[in-house]
């Protein structure tokens, strides 16, 4: 039961996820565009006495780029508190049914098994390995979120048209 519930919440929390990673890089790069445009500048913003006007311009751009990455890393937070949430709610259920069985003395398990205090324990710990996977799989996931948007813009970069190759902003002929 658990692993379902872990990919319900995956597909849950892919877009939100997605969405605010891409804003924290597109906000960086507006950022580290920012501090490039000026420096390439600098004589220009010098002679204009404009140095206070872009210093203002970065720390606002720079802001918004942490607020942009802390609302990304406040949902990733959000998804592995879930998902821990969700790991310690099946433990607890597992503890609950497995203490009734013992308790009723009954046959449990697909081999029908008498249900002993050796058998619950050994049942607790199996739990634990396959949780403790399930939990490092989703935390995973949710980093490879954050790895997948950063390829998309890598990508999406080496798919622009070179500067040399553009003349009155349209592209040359091969």
């Amino acid at each position: 039961a658990l692993v379902p519930a872990n990919l319900l919440l995956a597909w849950a929390f892919s877009d939100p996820l997605r969405r605010r990673f891409r804003l924290e890089r597109e906000a960086a790069s507006v950022a580290t565009t920012r501090i490039e445009e000026t420096l390439a500048s600098i004589k220009a913003v010098k002679a204009f006495g404009q140095e206070a006007t872009e210093g203002g311009l970065y720390a606002r751009d720079n802001w918004d780029a942490f607020l942009a990455a802390r609302r990304a890393r406040i949902t990733f937070v959000v998804y592995r508190v879930c998902a821990h949430a969700l790991r310690g709610l099946a433990f607890v259920g597992a503890l609950y049914f497995g203490a009734q069985e013992v308790l009723a003395g009954g046959y449990t398990g697909a081999m029908r098994a008498v249900a002993s205090l050796g058998l619950f324990q050994g049942a607790l710990a199996v739990f634990g390995v396959m949780s403790s996977r399930m939990r490092r799989l989703t935390e995973l996931w949710g980093s490879l979120q954050d790895v997948g948007v950063a390829m998309a813009r890598v990508f999406e970069i080496m798919a622009k048209t070179p500067e040399e190759r553009l003349q009155s902003g349209s592209a040359l002929p091969e």
